[in-house]
């Protein structure tokens, strides 16, 4: 029975080596799969962060871009605003000058703008109320023996400040708001520089 059992070991010895080759040859396969797996997983992983890394900063560039753009617009809506508000200011400031200034800016106004022949002023309502009786013939002795003007006695209530001179079918309007629009767009560059 010896000699069985001899051969049983023997057959247990290389059923022990052949199993522990398996299992070793197993091992280095699972190994060189999980090393391949995890290649190609960094290889996935590095590929996906580079798109995402990629995109978010075309998003950042593209949102900086958009703020940018914003920001100029928002600065030049407040630059428009304050320029306007300029603007604004000067009309007020004339509209509130003491009645001998603010007749005596209308007044040199009419002498600068008046046009040959007898022109008739219109002013608003109020206007014609706080006039002096004599402004009439202040103007016409400012004025050049060929211009002359007449004070309407209807007023227009159109005329936010200073005066309208009618020649008949032409109109030279000195409306405050008119004087200070036909100037804008001469001062406007002048204001920029000096506010900005």
């Amino acid at each position: 029975m010896q000699g069985i059992e001899k051969i049983l070991l023997e057959i247990a010895d290389n059923a022990q080596r052949e199993a522990d080759k398996i299992v070793g040859d197993a091992q280095r396969q699972a190994s060189e799969i999980v090393a391949d797996a995890t290649a190609s997983a960094k290889a996935e992983y590095d590929r996906v962060v580079g798109d995402a890394q990629t995109q978010s900063e075309r998003i950042i560039t593209s949102a900086n871009d958009f703020s940018q753009r914003d920001i100029s617009r928002k600065v030049l809506e407040h630059k428009s605003r304050i320029i306007n508000d300029c603007f604004d200011l000067a009309l007020q400031k004339l509209l509130s000058l003491q009645r001998d200034d603010y007749f005596d800016f209308v007044r040199k106004s009419i002498v600068k703008y008046a046009e040959k022949g007898t022109g008739e002023v219109y002013f608003n309502s109020s206007d014609l109320k706080r006039m002096s009786p004599g402004f009439e013939l202040t103007v016409n002795a400012a004025l050049p023996n060929e211009k002359s003007i007449k004070i309407a006695d209807t007023a227009d209530n159109s005329i936010i400040g200073g005066c309208k001179i009618s020649y008949g079918n032409i109109d030279v309007n000195l409306d405050y708001s008119a004087l200070i629009a036909d100037i804008k767009p001469e001062i406007t560059g002048e204001i920029t520089e000096l506010l900005f």
